[in-house]
């Protein structure tokens, strides 16, 4: 309760009750323990202050975010990696720009936290296609880009059976994967346009516009199946 926080402050900078007593501290509702807490931010070392970085974190605490950004580039790198997972947690506006900011400031490929962190402000509605559109270019991780795609693709909305269709045909291995895993969602009407196209498709993406073909449309489909 609110009437240990005093007593567990005091535990905090304690080395050897420092751990249980953020995680006490972390479960108090209210603004005394989010004090504490925050006041460790820029008096604990090392693991300690890595654990209340992860407490403020859990308890989405947008008044730490202005310390936190200054622990993201501590010469420590795990407490650096600590502070960009708990800004992309919180995924306020602050902590968006910043993460934004520092993606764009360091090019490609993104570290893979910072691309997680921003992932999550995007899912927090924050910046989303900004975030999707950095973090789907060519040089990043394939599975963080693979994920970004689909994220653009949800953000088209309803326009997305436009984008399918595009990336159906594109080049771009990547956008052509995440494409096949949308066509059956495609109406009829789309999915003809493909049909028409099939012999410019290559051999994977002929392959699954046949079988979503087939499975909608039955031996209607044989004689496009044979040839």
């Amino acid at each position: 309760t609110a009437a240990q926080v005093p007593l567990l402050s005091q535990m905090l900078v304690k080395p050897e009750t420092s751990e249980i007593a953020r995680y006490a501290l972390e479960s108090i509702r209210g603004a005394e323990a989010a004090a504490v807490l925050r006041a460790g931010l820029t008096s604990l070392q090392g693991e300690s202050l890595v654990g209340a970085v992860n407490s403020v974190a859990a308890r989405k605490d947008q008044d730490a975010v202005a310390a936190l950004q200054k622990l993201a580039d501590s010469s420590d790198q795990l407490l650096g990696k600590a502070a960009i997972r708990a800004l992309g947690s919180i995924a306020d506006g602050a902590s968006t720009d910043f993460l934004v900011a520092r993606a764009e400031k360091a090019g490609g490929p993104t570290d893979q936290t910072l691309c997680v962190a921003l992932l999550r402000c995007a899912d927090a509605g924050r910046q989303a296609k900004a975030i999707y559109t950095i973090l789907s270019r060519t040089d990043q991780p394939a599975t963080i880009r693979r994920a970004a795609l689909e994220g653009l693709l949800r953000l088209d909305g309803k326009e997305g059976e436009a984008t399918v269709l595009t990336w159906f045909s594109s080049e771009d291995a990547d956008r052509r994967r995440i494409a096949a895993g949308h066509l059956h969602g495609l109406p009829d009407e789309q999915l003809d346009k493909l049909l028409a196209r099939l012999a410019d498709l290559p051999d994977a993406g002929k392959l699954a516009v046949v079988e979503v073909s087939a499975a909608r449309r039955g031996a209607e489909m044989l004689p496009v199946v044979m040839s």
